[in-house]
């Protein structure tokens, strides 16, 4: 693979093949092979198999949130600094790949059956521990690599786009995959018939993911049409509209008799979160550039690791706005038939707390003032002055 020592070319800047875009595309597919069965079902399984208090379970959730708080950023620092002999990236994904892949197998494991809830609780920090310590020192350095294959902004949203296409691929089997291939092992075990699979919830998911598979590849023509600010406000404007079309057939439809319509609204509410947040990615290396530019230090893993946090606060202030709402709005879980209010409650969390938050990303957004232009000019002084 390509690195930062690689003469450059085309606008002074290195160009990667398709070999190599796929290659460094399917280091995302691994690590959401493995993400995205943590965050969707590792709670489930601690609370429903494994048999924690679901208290417990969300503390443990929240410390590991705050060990990441220190951890991240001593990675960071610690992959900037250091040159090992493998590759300044490249090591940490040799050594770190297979335990962080038997740790995410352990934290599943169902095994202490006859132990003390304190043996099996120590058991699940242990394992979850680790697991986002190794996590994190995968996913840093990859990350950093991004911006260290090229410094051509054309090249980096195309290796943007086939990184979130791959990442999406993963996220597929896992959203899509599982349901069915648990509820295929629980057919054959309880000869239960190919009716009871779990086929709408699979197909909701899955659409979920479908949109990246679509739009991505065209990601790059997009931004070349309409500018990279625009394609932010065009893609987030499509998310918010889906979400107002599911609350609308969510509040004024009955949804048994409207499920073609909540599928085409959850298509387009994915159509526009995945490719805003996916191109999202590819302002990082521009963000280091200019940091390169106006300090005369690379600090991709640093800011590669803030990033990480920022993205993982937002999942922990998830995990206890969720609750929150749904307690106030009194959601039973173990009925079918649910209040007014907390049906709108769930509304809320799905369509209009995100929607705000979208709008919000709006304003973000129009404070960005890094245009692509200005980005190849902080590249080549970069280059002449460490010529």
């Amino acid at each position: 693979m390509a690195t930062e020592n690689i003469s450059q070319e085309a606008k002074g800047f290195y160009k990667l093949s398709w070999l190599q875009r796929i290659g460094f595309g399917s280091g995302d597919l691994a690590q959401n092979l493995i993400y995205q069965t943590v965050c969707m079902y590792l709670l489930f399984f601690y609370t429903d198999i494994y048999g924690l208090d679901a208290g417990d379970a969300a503390l443990m959730f929240l410390i590991v949130r705050l060990v990441d708080v220190l951890w991240d950023p001593l990675v960071g620092t610690y992959v900037d600094k250091h040159n090992p002999k493998l590759g300044k990236y490249r090591s940490y994904l040799v050594f770190a790949g297979v335990p962080l892949t038997g740790l995410a197998i352990l934290c599943f494991w169902n095994g202490f059956n006859d132990s003390s809830y304190l043996v099996k609780l120590i058991y699940a920090y242990v394992t979850y521990v680790g697991l986002s310590m190794l996590y994190t020192l995968i996913n840093v350095p990859y990350g950093a690599l991004n911006s260290s294959l090229s410094r051509d902004t054309d090249e980096i949203t195309i290796l943007t786009s086939v990184r979130m296409f791959m990442a999406n691929v993963g996220g597929l089997a896992v959203s899509a995959g599982i349901p069915i291939l648990v509820a295929v092992i629980a057919a054959s075990l309880q000869a239960a018939e190919a009716k009871d699979l779990p086929l709408e919830m699979a197909l909701f998911m899955g659409l979920g993911s479908l949109p990246s598979f679509i739009f991505m590849p065209f990601v790059p023509a997009i931004k070349k049409a309409v500018g990279k600010k625009n394609m932010f406000y065009i893609f987030l404007t499509v998310a918010i509209v889906g979400m107002a079309m599911l609350y609308c057939i969510s509040k004024f439809m009955d949804m048994k008799e409207n499920m073609t319509l909540i599928y085409i609204a959850q298509f387009v509410k994915s159509t526009g979160v995945i490719v805003a947040t996916g191109y999202m990615w590819a302002l990082v290396p521009e963000v280091i550039s200019y940091g390169e530019y106006t300090s005369g230090k690379r600090i991709a893993g640093i800011v590669n690791a803030l990033t990480g946090i920022f993205f993982k606060a937002g999942m922990t202030l998830g995990s206890v706005v969720a609750p929150a709402v749904l307690a106030y709005v009194a959601y039973n879980p173990k009925s079918v038939e649910q209040t007014p209010l907390a049906e709108e409650g769930i509304l809320w969390l799905v369509c209009v707390i995100p929607a705000v938050l979208l709008v919000l990303a709006m304003f973000i957004i129009s404070r960005y003032e890094l245009t692509d232009e200005r980005i190849d000019e902080i590249n080549r002084a970069i280059e002449q002055r460490n010529a």
